[in-house]
């Protein structure tokens, strides 16, 4: 019965050297690309003050090490008509996000399109922008919006 403690601290030794993952090495080559689930992002008629579903896109790395995309980011800023949620993130910009080897990240996509601009338009397009050592990548989003009369 003495033993018991001591087989378990072994144990414990044991489990806690063996268990560690190998940090691994982020791949910086400028010549990396991130893959895309779309290259271009599709909302069908938004109307107005509702906003649209949620449309997501995937971003891989096909590489065989893992890579930090050092920016994501809306290009037109706080005045996009589009909001993200970046790998369980939400914002406009999200820095340093990492990918492991052969892995992928969500992003989620919604849009509002704004009743109260007069000269809004018709059709809404922005893009999400990803700098990857020191290399850009965009990924196009478009939205087709609508005015509505909701009579109750």
């Amino acid at each position: 019965m003495k033993r018991l403690p001591l087989l378990l601290f072994v144990a414990a030794g044991f489990l806690f050297l063996f268990s560690c993952r190998k940090s691994e090495k982020i791949d910086t080559s400028p010549g990396i690309r991130l893959a895309f689930s779309a290259d271009t992002v599709y909302f069908d008629t938004v109307f107005a003050t509702i906003g649209s579903v949620t449309q997501q896109l995937r971003v891989y790395n096909e590489n065989d090490q893992k890579v930090r995309i050092s920016t994501i980011q809306l290009a037109g800023g706080e005045s996009s008509y589009y909001r993200l949620n970046i790998d369980g993130i939400a914002g406009l910009t999200v820095n340093d996000v990492d990918i492991p080897a052969h892995d992928s990240i969500f992003i989620f996509v919604k849009v509002t399109v704004d009743p109260s601009n007069q000269n809004n338009p018709l059709v809404i397009a922005d893009s999400i922008l990803f700098t990857l050592n020191g290399s850009q990548q965009n990924v196009k989003l478009v939205a087709w919006g609508q005015d509505a009369i909701f009579h109750k």
